[in-house]
Parts: structure tokens; C-alpha cells; sequence
């Protein structure tokens, strides 16, 4: 019986180190954060571009409507950017094929009545998300939060500071 137990353990401590070297490997595919999964601006993958233009090294482009300065994230094959209207009273996720460009999902997340203000060279849609399997959090600063469900585009939840005094 003690044999049983032994094997049986050593099993699961298998399992469980074979799980997370895939989860590990998985990851180093993705962009879940600003400066990259380990937050430290280093890509994992040695096969990009150091050179390109309009032409050069470009597998494809998609025009985003309204204006953006947040990095996108990446995980599996779905790119997600944020951006708002350039007067700010509208802001949105985006999220784009990897392999082809297409725009996934245009998620309008919120729609403001006040405006803050912003220094003239930024945009209302600077913050750059982050993303897990399954979920992409959205931040615009004061204008608030949000989770959306990476596989059906819907939102989980918002929250903005301002409206929760």
C-alpha cells in the first residue's frame, strides 16, 4: 500500500511540474503587460524584425478608429488596444486578430458627460491593459475600469472611483 502511495505522489509532483513548464511555455508567447509578461521589455521570441517601414517586415495593418498611446498586449492570437475619441468622451477596447489584422471585437466601455483635463501632446486612452487566459482589464485612469470576457467581447464588469462616492 505504502508503494501505492508513493507512486501515486510522484505522479500528481509530475503532473504538477509538467503543468507549469506548459503554462510557462505558453506565456513566453504572449504580452500580457506593459513591457512585456515579465514586465522587463524583453521578448522571448529571437525571430523579430529589428528593421521595418511601410513595406518592409509589415504582415499587416488595421486602421483603429480614434487615438490611442497604450502598448497592446497580446495573448494566443488576439491583440487588444484601448482608445477614445480625441475629445475624450468616448473610450474603447479593440481587439485584433494576430494572424490577419481583422478587428475582433470595437468595444465601447465608456461614454463621458464631463471631460478631465489631459496635457495636449497625451490621449484619453494612454493606460495599457492587461490580459490573462480568458480575461483583458481596461484602464482609463479616472474615467474608470474594466474586464471583458476575451472570448465573447462582453463586458464582465466596470467600475469607475468617481461614481462609487
Amino acid at each position: 500500500m505504502k508503494n501505492f502511495h508513493l507512486k501515486f505522489l510522484i505522479s500528481i509532483f509530475t503532473l504538477i511540474i509538467v503543468l507549469d513548464q506548459t503554462v510557462a511555455i505558453a506565456q513566453e508567447s504572449n504580452w500580457t503587460h506593459f513591457r512585456g509578461t515579465n514586465l522587463d521589455g524583453i521578448s522571448a521570441d529571437n525571430q523579430v524584425p529589428v528593421v521595418w517601414s511601410d513595406t518592409t517586415n509589415v504582415s499587416w495593418k488595421t486602421e483603429i478608429r480614434g487615438k490611442g498611446w497604450s502598448s497592446p498586449v497580446v495573448y494566443g492570437n488576439q491583440v487588444w488596444v484601448t482608445t477614445a475619441t480625441v475629445d475624450g468622451k468616448e473610450m474603447s477596447a479593440v481587439c485584433v486578430d494576430f494572424n490577419s489584422g481583422k478587428v475582433l471585437f470595437d468595444i465601447l466601455l465608456f461614454k463621458q458627460d464631463s471631460i478631465y483635463g489631459k496635457h495636449s501632446i497625451n490621449t484619453y486612452a494612454t493606460p495599457t491593459p492587461c490580459i490573462e487566459q480568458g480575461f483583458v482589464y481596461l484602464n482609463f485612469g479616472s474615467s474608470g475600469t474594466a474586464c471583458v470576457n476575451t472570448s465573447d467581447g462582453k463586458i464582465v464588469w466596470k467600475r469607475n472611483v468617481w461614481n462609487l462616492c
